[in-house]
């Protein structure tokens, strides 16, 4: 048993030199494991099964005919201690209990129920993605202008407007990017995720498209090509790989700080589309996640700003971004609450002339002159006002 679970990838270790130094008995398992799972697995699953698969028997360092308890305790102790992150080690998990499943009939008393291969129950990893992690709009220009290529800038916007599985773009053919009116061009993108066709509108990846595609044409282009092919085999569509090294690169040569990967694109367009539209329907249509899909919640990465920010624009009609109709709708408001002061004081007056009618109009009988009218009602107030201080007193 390896005392660690090695970096693959950087020592250079990959899946067909372990499948290679395997017995051919082994090798018959692995193939026959495979078949089992091309069921219900693409291609793209049945990579990532294999790559489990085997790295688990490298890992453990026995046949797999001899796997016990300990062995997988073992396994499982280092892969947590590992640095992956939850949700790569939730998939190898769960590609390992199916194989253990799948191999040995006795697997419920042989390995204990599998009661020790748990998952993450939060796999999302918060600190790697939230409102505060998002790509910015100053992130985006800087990979925009530092990628010097047209395919690149096309790759890039194309990822970013669409809010596509890094997937559905890698498979992307011609046949499925339409032009529209108005610089709007209609993306068909195909999930084998889901299994399922949707269509997707962007503006300003219009442009790098075209010039793209006019590149492309030159080297006589079919609608059957996939508009981001392999640079290894242009029939083939570009490796999960070689889109994540592009993309990390692409954040080293723009001095980000940090790496941009492609799933950090779809995220934050997600956020930024759900923020602008609010529709739920609309927002799981884009993103192709079923109508009853509780998805939104992992896609969506709001801040207290952003909440703010919706329900002063969408409840009160109020714009931050823009001083003056702030300001035009307070200078509204103080002319409001002056407006409901004066309706105050009228009432207040009307409720008075009420009271002292009776006594208003004994004074204006007899008074004959403004003088007079004016000592009339003086003497009257002063009467009124004693009698209301002898009611009073009593």
């Amino acid at each position: 048993m390896k005392d660690h679970y090695p970096e693959y990838r950087k020592e250079n270790i990959t899946t067909e030199y372990i499948y290679s130094h395997l017995v051919k008995a082994e090798q018959e398992i692995v193939d026959k494991f495979l078949t089992y799972c091309s069921i219900t697995a693409g291609k793209g699953k049945l990579k990532d099964i294999k790559t489990n698969i085997l790295q688990f028997r490298d890992i453990v360092e026995k046949h797999f005919e001899k796997n016990t308890l300990n062995d997988v305790r073992a396994y499982l102790a280092i892969l947590n201690q590992s640095g992956r992150a939850k949700w790569t080690k939730n998939g190898i998990k769960i590609h390992v209990k199916k194989f253990l499943k799948w191999k040995f009939k006795d697997w419920y008393e042989r390995f204990n129920e599998l009661a020790d291969i748990k998952l993450s129950k939060n796999p999302r990893n918060e600190e790697r993605i939230n409102d505060s992690t998002l790509v910015t709009k100053e992130e985006l220009s800087k990979l925009l202008r530092i990628e010097d290529t047209i395919r690149g800038k096309a790759l890039l916007f194309t990822l970013y407007e669409t809010a596509a599985r890094p997937q559905e773009v890698r498979l992307l053919r011609w046949s499925g990017v339409e032009y529209l009116e108005d610089k709007i061009t209609k993306i068909s993108l195909y999930s084998r995720k889901t299994g399922h066709s949707r269509a997707v509108f962007v503006k300003d990846a219009t442009i790098h498209l075209k010039r793209w595609e006019q590149e492309y044409i030159n080297s006589e282009r079919k609608l059957t090509d996939y508009v981001f092919p392999s640079k290894k085999a242009s029939h083939e569509p570009m490796g999960k790989s070689a889109l994540e090294v592009w993309l990390r690169r692409l954040s080293h040569k723009a001095k980000l700080g940090r790496t941009i990967y492609p799933y950090l694109l779809r995220h934050t367009r997600l956020t930024e589309i759900w923020d602008k539209l609010g529709d739920v329907i609309v927002h799981r249509k884009f993103a192709g996640h079923s109508q009853d899909s509780s998805m939104t919640s992992l896609y969506v990465h709001l801040s207290d700003k952003n909440v703010k920010d919706s329900i002063l624009r969408k409840v009160y009609q109020v714009d931050e971004s823009h001083p003056s109709k702030t300001q035009e709708l307070e200078n509204e408001n103080k002319h409001l609450r002056a407006e409901v002061k004066n309706m105050r004081s009228i009432k207040e007056e009307w409720h008075l002339l009420k009271r002292h009618f009776p006594m208003i109009q004994e004074v204006f009988a007899k008074a004959k002159s403004v003088e007079q009218l004016e000592a009339a009602y003086r003497n009257k107030s002063e009467e009124e006002l004693v009698l209301q201080n002898t009611r009073a007193a009593q």
